[in-house]
């Protein structure tokens, strides 16, 4: 049976704003609070380069679960995403309110902004 969807691909988000929900749960390194392993960027990477040069792009995401050593601000997720894509990845350490709501309002096509862990 073949299923019909429709695609990004599908639909011209030139000059849109697109928010993505993606899982960037990455190896840390808590004591460097580094990523020693990000296989989930390497993933996502590809879609940003596919989709930024006539968008702008709203990622949420999360790393692990509250209460978790591994559970922290995804600041270095986005220096990490910025260093794969080969461009400036923006940082917000926020995921509602004030802050975000200014960041994703002055978001123009070609950038890509990163709201902080969702959990």
């Amino acid at each position: 049976m073949k299923i019909d969807y429709t695609s990004y691909k599908d639909v011209d988000l030139k000059g849109k704003k697109v928010l993505i929900r993606v899982d960037i749960n990455s190896n840390i390194d808590i004591e460097k609070m580094e990523i020693r392993d990000s296989p989930r960027i390497r993933v996502l990477v590809p879609f940003l380069k596919d989709i930024f040069n006539n968008s702008a792009v709203i990622i949420m995401a999360h790393q692990s679960r509250p209460g978790a050593d591994d559970f922290i601000d995804l600041d270095i997720h986005a220096k990490e995403i910025e260093k794969q894509l080969g461009r400036p990845v923006k940082f917000v350490k926020d995921i509602y309110g004030e802050v975000a709501t200014q960041a994703i309002k002055e978001l123009k096509p070609g950038e890509v902004l990163l709201l902080n862990n969702i959990r």
